[in-house]
């Protein structure tokens, strides 16, 4: 769903101030703990360019996505490909 329209077809100046905040918290945040945007997007089970659209605030996310994880409350860097199966 596009930012341009609400379900209703409406865009409400609210609803684009939540959006730009939740893309500049989401970039921010990923940034801040060395995420690329790929691997944050894998992190949280989502397709770069979803996150992508996020980020931009070209996307109104649903809620079960917000939820759906929360990998900069759990780890404190990128998933580390080199170190996978290392004791």
């Amino acid at each position: 769903m596009s930012s341009e329209k609400t379900p209703n077809g409406i865009q409400t100046r609210a609803m684009q101030e939540v959006l730009r905040a939740l893309g500049k918290r989401i970039r921010s945040r990923r940034m801040e703990k060395g995420f690329s945007q790929e691997s944050f997007a894998e992190a949280c089970d989502l397709h770069r360019a979803g996150m992508g659209l996020l980020e931009r605030c070209k996307s109104i996310p649903r809620l079960d996505t917000l939820r759906a994880r929360h990998p900069l409350r759990r780890h404190a860097g990128p998933r580390r490909h080199s170190s996978r199966g290392a004791a």
